[in-house]
């Protein structure tokens, strides 16, 4: 049986233990500032935040599947696709398609909790606002293109456990190394590597193409 079959059967104790995440069988639920949608063993979870608007940005989106996961130091992580995007977007119309701040998403691995995520509002406040920060998330996914970096991390972004205080978000080294070493990121890298010194033989080149017109032009003087 899988979390979604598990997940509809809750209990009236469960149920009312965290009412707010209490599920239809439409397999659409909301609460006071999320909705969830879910799909087989996919799972689009949407959180609004208006304190996130001086971000630019009041709504975070995680999509990922109950089965898209995998053992990697001991930890459950998941692959994951979130986005960044405000109530008030405007959708653009680009070749027919609809283009938007809600499907411009970046892919990631987390270790986080389904179960938790779904029912649990302080795990995922944690989640929403904290793990998945925009700024955040950004910084480790621009760390995971560099080749050697202090902290290797790949696209993992860490996860959030329990503390003495309550939920945190937290990064597991020994994690982020294996996804940092992981064939794909690896050839991401290189395609990079490769990408900019192309780049940079290009920009020699137009480099020693105007000195040597400006030769030229200094020798038409000397005439």
């Amino acid at each position: 049986m899988g979390f979604l079959d598990r997940f509809k059967k809750k209990n009236k104790e469960e149920s009312e233990i965290h009412p707010e995440a209490q599920v239809s069988r439409s397999r659409e639920f909301s609460g006071t500032n999320f909705k969830v949608k879910m799909e087989n063993s996919s799972i689009q979870l949407d959180y609004y935040n208006p304190e996130k608007q001086s971000e630019f940005y009041d709504t975070t989106r995680i999509i990922l599947n109950e089965r898209a996961h995998s053992m990697i130091e001991g930890e459950d992580v998941y692959t994951a696709f979130v986005s960044w995007y405000g109530q008030d977007d405007c959708v653009m119309l680009v070749d027919g398609q609809e283009v938007s701040r809600a499907g411009d998403y970046k892919k990631i691995l987390t270790s986080i909790d389904i179960n938790l995520l779904l029912t649990d509002p302080q795990y995922r406040s944690v989640v929403m606002n904290y793990l998945l920060d925009e700024r955040r998330v950004g910084e480790y996914l621009a760390r995971g293109l560099t080749d050697n970096p202090k902290m290797p991390c790949g696209n993992y972004i860490g996860g959030v456990t329990m503390s003495e205080k309550g939920w945190r978000k937290y990064f597991s080294p020994a994690v982020g190394r294996v996804v940092h070493n992981m064939p794909q990121n690896v050839s991401k890298r290189q395609e990079i590597r490769r990408k900019r010194e192309m780049n940079d033989q290009r920009r020699i080149a137009e480099l020693q193409s105007e000195i040597e017109q400006i030769k030229r032009g200094a020798e038409g003087v000397d005439r």
